[in-house]
């Protein structure tokens, strides 16, 4: 291992890929030295994105679009239709609708929240689609 440049002790391992002594951390990356693990932290977010990303860092929650919408309401359709089993509880009803688009339950319950009336709507309009699909 190497030696500390500001007081030449020996550098112990560290989180976030750092390197640690006692006067600070030192970047992984590109060897700056910090007096502490926020203020490295900080410095990887702004020099270092691409691999600060990389390291399992949560990023902000991405947005439903119409197509995700469409689909989670095309899945309550065919489940209400009686095409595909349906469920109880509405946690495991949205588990399953989430499971369609890749999201979490709560990510569903969030778009069933927020868009209340639409998103029945969305599915009612389905349900037709199917009824007349399934006649011809």
């Amino acid at each position: 291992m190497d030696r500390c440049r500001l007081c030449n002790s020996q550098l112990q391992k560290g989180p976030q890929d750092s390197e640690k002594c006692p006067c600070g951390y030192k970047c992984g990356r590109c060897g700056r030295l910090f007096h502490g693990l926020a203020a490295l932290t900080t410095h990887r977010q702004r020099a270092h994105p691409e691999e600060y990303r990389v390291a399992g860092t949560p990023q902000s929650k991405r947005r439903w679009v119409t197509p995700e919408k469409l689909a989670v309401a095309h899945k309550k359709a065919r489940m209400e239709a009686g095409v595909t089993p349906t469920f109880k509880k509405v946690s495991d009803q949205n588990a399953a609708l989430g499971l369609a688009v890749g999201r979490s339950a709560e990510s569903v319950r969030s778009l069933r929240r927020d868009l209340g009336g639409t998103f029945e709507g969305l599915a009612v309009s389905e349900a037709d689609r199917l009824a007349v699909e399934s006649k011809n």
